[in-house]
C-alpha cells in the first residue's frame, strides 16, 4: 500500500506529465473553439455572413434583412427603437420559417394570382380599371422600391395567405374561435403599477 502511494505521489509531482497534460488540454481547446469538426473537414460550415440556421439551412444577413423589410410591409425599420427591431427580427424569423415550410409543402404563387392581386388593388386603378403607369408610379414614388421587389413581397404574401388557408382548413375549429385562441396566446401586455 505504501509503495502504491509513493508511486502515485511521484507521478503527481512529475513535471513532464503535467506538461503533457497541459499540451493536450490546449490542443483540445484550440480544436473546439476554432470551429474544427470532423464532418466539416477542419473548417467552419457557416457562411461568412451567416446569421443563423433555419431547418439546417444557413440564413445570410441579406436574407434576414429582406425578411425584416417584408415583415414591416416594405417600410424602413432602421430608425425604430432597439426593442422594436428585436420584435421585427423575431417576426422575420417566423416569416422565413413559414416560407420555408410553404416551399417544402409545394405552396407557390402563380403569375395569374400575382396579376389578379395587383389588378384588384384600388391604389393602382384609374377610373375603376388597372393602370400600369399608376402602378409603377405608386410603387416607385410612394413606396420607394423597385417594382420587382414589390412583386416579390406580394408573391410571398400570397404564399403566406395560402399557407394560412391550408392551416385553417386542417383545423376543426371555426376561424373566429381559432383567432380568439391565438389572440389569447400571442397578445403581449405591459403591466405598470
Amino acid at each position: 500500500n505504501k509503495m502504491l502511494i509513493t508511486k502515485f505521489n511521484k507521478m503527481i509531482r512529475n513535471k513532464t506529465l503535467w506538461w503533457f497534460f497541459a499540451i493536450v488540454v490546449s490542443i483540445s481547446f484550440v480544436g473546439v473553439y476554432s470551429g474544427y469538426t470532423k464532418s466539416g473537414g477542419g473548417c467552419d460550415d457557416r457562411l461568412p455572413d451567416s446569421v443563423g440556421k433555419l431547418f439546417e439551412k444557413e440564413i445570410s444577413a441579406r436574407e434576414l434583412d429582406r425578411a425584416m423589410y417584408h415583415a414591416v410591409k416594405m417600410r424602413n425599420y432602421h430608425s425604430q427603437s432597439a426593442e422594436n427591431i428585436k420584435i421585427i427580427r423575431h417576426e422575420a424569423w417566423k416569416r422565413l420559417a413559414a416560407l420555408t415550410t410553404a416551399e417544402k409543402l409545394g405552396v407557390t404563387a402563380t403569375i395569374n394570382e400575382l396579376t389578379a392581386a395587383i389588378g384588384r388593388d384600388p391604389s393602382f386603378q384609374v377610373d375603376g380599371s388597372f393602370s400600369k403607369e399608376r402602378y409603377r408610379t405608386v410603387i416607385e414614388s410612394q413606396m420607394q422600391a423597385p417594382v420587382e421587389q414589390f412583386e416579390d413581397f406580394l408573391r410571398e404574401e400570397i404564399i403566406l395567405q395560402k399557407l394560412g388557408a391550408m392551416l385553417e382548413s386542417c383545423v376543426w375549429t371555426s376561424p373566429v374561435e381559432l383567432n380568439q385562441r391565438l389572440t389569447r396566446i400571442t397578445d403581449q401586455f405591459t403591466i405598470r403599477y
